[in-house]
């Protein structure tokens, strides 16, 4: 009897690696934060579990030494590739967005700042597709300053900062809207006029609201 459970266990093992292999899970690693995890159904849930309950997000995805820059776990899991071997690391959600915060401030600030009034110096060119260009750049920014912003004051306890952000963001949007309304008629001077004079303060707002946020020197 003990032998007719063994090779019935046996013949099910030998067909759960069969069914791996046909779709190509056969020989995959995955390791995460260099530890290896047997990989198995439901791996994926587990990973997850693992990340929730240390409130962990994933930093970066590899398959074979390629950075997946835009994949979700499953899909890492899921690619196609032969010999697999997917890597995740990952980092505590807080020092991420602080990394987060610290990169708008020291880079991200500076340079739209910088990049304002060479928005002005390609309109007086006559260059008007660097222009339409630039401004999509800089509301791209805004829009992932806001997420950031957003993000790091729900984890935390700034009432302060956040009334600050909330309130100069609101008025923000509504010059935005006025922006988006003379671009459709391909007013770009008075485009470049609202990004000096609405944009550019409202950045230069973010810049003590950020040093606050990160408590730090600057450059730290």
């Amino acid at each position: 009897m003990a032998e007719e459970v063994l090779l019935t266990h046996g013949a099910a093992r030998e067909k759960e690696l069969f069914h791996n292999f046909l779709r190509g899970e056969a020989g995959m690693k995955v390791f995460l934060d260099g530890q290896e995890i047997l990989f198995r159904e439901g791996t994926g849930e587990e990973i997850a579990a693992r990340l929730q309950r240390g409130n962990l997000v994933i930093r970066s995805l590899e398959v074979n030494g390629v950075e997946l820059l835009n994949a979700s776990l499953e899909e890492a899991l899921a690619l196609d590739a032969p010999g697999k071997v997917v890597r995740i690391t990952t980092a505590a959600a807080g020092d991420l967005l602080r990394e987060a915060m610290r990169e708008a401030r020291d880079c991200y600030l500076p340079r739209l700042l910088a990049g304002l009034p060479e928005i002005r110096e390609r309109f007086l060119e006559g260059d008007d597709r660097s222009v339409y260009t630039m401004i999509n750049a800089v509301l791209e920014g805004l829009e992932w300053l806001d997420l950031t912003f957003r993000a790091y004051l729900r984890q935390g306890n700034f009432p302060g900062v956040e009334a600050v952000f909330t309130r100069e963001y609101s008025l923000l949007a509504h010059k935005l809207q006025e922006l988006e309304t003379v671009l459709r008629g391909q007013l770009l001077g008075a485009a470049c006029d609202l990004l000096e004079q609405e944009v550019a303060p409202f950045l230069e707002k973010l810049v003590p609201l950020a040093q606050e946020l990160l408590g730090d020197a600057a450059g730290q």
